[in-house]
């Protein structure tokens, strides 16, 4: 994932500061994908090798993050009114929704002695 992969979905190119941002935000999200589907998407060279979905998942949520405007929940013009979700950091349910079928299961076998 790269700052390029988000400024071709949004149609336009990013200044320095926005390309620090998008960066932080990519490092951020694609740390909490891994950690919600308890696996990496990289080979062993370290290139990201994660399927499609994976891929627009965490481009989701960093365009999420960078449209989220700090210090500002709402505004009203005319009859116009839009509320605006506070980035957190965490994935939202969409996400986690998307990446449940890539988040490996946790099990235990219990052998059990009986008496």
């Amino acid at each position: 994932m790269t700052v390029n992969d988000i400024e071709t979905r949004l149609g336009r190119s990013f200044d320095a500061a926005e390309q620090a941002r998008a960066e932080a935000f990519i490092t951020d999200v694609s740390a909490l994908v891994v950690t919600y589907c308890r696996k990496t998407f990289t080979d062993e060279s370290g290139v990201l090798t994660a399927p499609g979905d994976v891929k627009a998942v965490v481009c989701g949520e960093v365009i999420a993050a960078l449209n989220a405007a700090p210090g500002i929940s709402s505004e009203q013009i005319g009859e116009i009114q839009t509320t605006y979700t506070r980035y957190t950091a965490g994935l939202s349910s969409a996400a986690r929704a998307a990446l449940r079928r890539f988040r490996r299961r946790i099990g235990s076998v219990h052998a059990g002695g009986g008496s």
